[in-house]
């Protein structure tokens, strides 16, 4: 349930290019995902994989705690769109709800509407 007391975590390190993530101290009630939309194939193969640990360990999160992905860079000639990275990431077969949104520095709407259907969604997962 939300706000159970639980500090940030441990965890971290890893390089500049591949960040290990922070483990919390609790399970969260959401995953939240930063990928670049404009990286090659083989970096978004490592989000998916990092991703599918996370969803793993049962310390990160719920099994029914929503994922919201965030795609940056989307206003880019040379991104992919967010269904695209969806479809990369594997995020159907995760058995969660999900939403993976293009966003862009210039834009604050898209971004404001992820996080209202993530509090929303961690809701009805809880």
């Amino acid at each position: 349930g939300g706000g159970g007391g639980c500090d940030g975590g441990g965890g971290g390190g890893g390089s500049a290019s591949y960040p290990e993530p922070l483990i919390p101290d609790c399970p969260a009630d959401a995953l939240i995902l930063v990928v670049d939309s404009t990286r090659d194939l083989a970096h978004l193969e490592f989000n998916r994989a990092q991703l599918y640990d996370l969803l793993a360990d049962p310390r990160v999160t719920h099994a029914s705690a929503p994922i919201l992905v965030l795609a940056n860079k989307s206003d880019l000639p040379d991104a992919r769109s967010a269904s695209q990275c969806a479809h990369l990431l594997q995020l159907e077969s995760t058995g969660r709800l999900f939403l993976c949104i293009g966003t862009r520095r210039d834009v604050e709407f898209a971004t404001m509407f992820a996080f209202e259907w993530l509090y929303h969604s961690s809701f009805l997962a809880i």
